[in-house]
């Protein structure tokens, strides 16, 4: 999960990012509000196509994983396990989970256009 995502945003950060930097040089002065435009563009949709799903996802599995271990431990414990919560309700929780990282993701990024906070 971690080498996917980190991987990710270096890939965007170190190449993509400075391509578009380097093409916006070939741009007159004139149409330079187009190439930011495509650059802001592009930064959005890749946070919102390909970072939080992989982020959801990843929230997710590991989800299943720290119940694994859990179910693991108390195995070792040899104790009973407490009774589990129905597939509908988890799914329910999970969700509400994603929708309530995704505001503060967005408040996050919301937060950054201040100007005390934000770029100067």
């Amino acid at each position: 999960n971690g080498v996917i995502f980190l991987g990710s945003i270096l890939v965007f950060n170190w190449i993509i990012d400075p391509t578009l930097a380097m093409l916006r040089h070939f741009v007159e002065e004139d149409e330079a509000w187009a190439t930011d435009f495509v650059g802001a563009s592009l930064s959005a949709l890749y946070k919102v196509l390909w970072i939080y799903p992989i982020y959801c996802i990843s929230f997710v599995l590991n989800t299943v994983m720290y119940q694994e271990i859990a179910d693991s431990a108390l195995a070792l414990r040899k104790s009973e396990p407490v009774k589990a919560m129905p597939l509908l309700d988890r799914l329910i929780n999970e969700a509400f989970r994603v929708l309530l990282n995704l505001v503060y993701i967005v408040e996050m990024n919301l937060i950054y256009y201040l100007p005390v906070v934000g770029p100067p």
